[in-house]
């Protein structure tokens, strides 16, 4: 399949070249300002007619055609939540056009949520993606050794078997070794340890948590992992769990390791290269840091898509929190730091440790569920509670048994339960786990 990835790579490198190109020039913050509002006052024209969401909202609040600066944009439109995009995703979403495809995601807030999406906006996310991995010489036919989630083994009868067996073909043509991150207990990590050994990757992805695990568990084979001269190891989906993650990673993987900043909403915002920094593909994105309630230097990040999307984002709450460079508040080309969440983890007896990501993925395609969060006692039991207009049928339940099985046995004892609400945090996310029992990383 060796001739596969080499199309593909160069496929990418002419794809990402323009980009690259772009961002290697001299940019001043005014001159990248300009260039993205002149971005968005283009897109605007369409998505002022073609979203009746934002035709009406243009109509009641007097939304200009053009925008004559971003303090003018940021002055008169409002910004937009999960909840309100859940809650008026038809009206959002261009109606005239039906998508290629969904993009489906649990999200670290825990409210599932699927977009309707072009395959078209895979193509720029996919040149963001890959100009920043180009930071780090990779390049599109290296093996890659994913610590991800398996949703496509979570589904039941013919089509779910299908799926599965048409991931371990796409897999293997891409040169991707996919390791499950749902169980994170001892004995699935060293077993992820010795099959990335046997694999021979050129670099690795995980959700963050989960290469903390790895690493953790795995250091008496330090000096082997050094040996397979590893280029990088990508870190994303969530925060480290510990301000040393980041340099225990490396010194066990004996590599650079970068954290992907982002979201299924978005695709990749910011990457950190190989200097630390993490670096806004702006040409896509505009951000912003949102004024904290105590001025503190920290504020919730929103923001803007600057290419055609079916769904369009605009001053999108992702809840995380970031602060800019102290030097340069107005920056959209950097941010300094990101401050985000770590998805917890769940233990259960003998030595077991399930990964959160894994329950977004087991129930973010049940119709009607707005929002979940997993409550785990003292005993190690496991309650799923969950807000939904209606209780979850039987059926529906022993269906999330069934997959939460395929987990781990244990959880085929979950519990189900609705409630009117969930809490949430500060940066307006709720706690997508919720333990009695203290997790220790390593």
């Amino acid at each position: 399949m060796r001739w596969a990835r080499l199309l593909r790579a160069r496929r990418h490198r002419t794809a990402f070249s323009k980009l690259a190109a772009l961002y290697s020039q001299p940019h001043g913050s005014g001159a990248v300002l300009h260039r993205q509002l002149a971005l968005f006052n283009d897109l605007w024209q369409t998505i002022s007619r073609r979203s009746r969401f934002y035709l009406r909202l243009k109509e009641s609040l007097a939304l200009p055609e053009r925008f004559e600066s971003w303090e003018e944009f940021v002055r008169v439109v409002p910004l937009l939540g999960r909840t309100d995009l859940k809650r008026n995703l038809d009206e959002i979403s261009f109606h005239d056009e039906n998508p290629d495809y969904w993009r489906i995601t649990g999200g670290s807030s825990a409210e599932p949520i699927g977009l309707p999406a072009w395959r078209s906006e895979d193509k720029v996310t996919s040149r963001n993606t890959w100009l920043a991995r180009d930071w780090f010489d990779v390049d599109a036919s290296d093996r890659l050794f994913l610590l991800w989630g398996h949703s496509h083994l979570l589904g039941n009868g013919v089509a779910g078997h299908l799926n599965a067996a048409a991931r371990r073909v796409k897999d293997r043509i891409l040169g991707y070794h996919r390791f499950s991150a749902y169980d994170l207990s001892e004995q699935k990590m060293r077993a992820a340890g010795r099959k990335l050994l046997q694999f021979k990757p050129q670099y690795v992805l995980g959700y963050s948590g989960a290469l903390h695990r790895l690493a953790a568990v795995n250091e008496d084979l330090r000096s082997k992992f050094h040996a397979l001269g590893l280029k990088v190891a990508i870190a994303t989906g969530e925060s480290f769990p510990s301000p040393e993650s980041s340099r225990l990673v490396s010194n066990v993987f004996g590599c650079p390791v970068a954290m992907e900043y982002g979201a299924v909403e978005t695709g990749a915002i910011a990457h950190q290269c190989p200097n630390g920094e993490f670096r806004v593909f702006w040409d896509s994105y505009f951000i912003e840091q949102l004024p904290s309630s105590d001025s503190s230097e920290v504020g919730e990040i929103a923001v803007t898509a600057l290419y055609p999307r079916l769904t369009p984002l605009i001053r999108y709450r992702l809840g995380d929190l970031i602060a800019n460079p102290s030097d340069d508040p107005g920056n959209n080309r950097s941010i300094e730091k990101i401050i985000g969440r770590c998805n917890d983890c769940i233990h259960l007896e003998q030595s077991g440790v399930v990964h959160s990501e894994s329950f977004s993925h087991v129930l973010r395609d049940i119709p009607g569920l707005d929002a979940f969060q997993v409550i785990q006692k003292a005993n190690h039991d496991v309650t799923i509670v969950y807000v939904s207009n209606t209780p979850l049928p039987g059926q529906t339940v022993e269906l999330l048994r069934d997959r939460l099985r395929t987990i781990h046995p244990r959880l085929h004892d979950t519990t189900f339960q609705k409630v009117a609400a969930i809490p949430g945090t500060i940066a307006g996310k709720s706690k997508r786990v919720v333990s009695e029992i203290e997790f220790n990383s390593t």
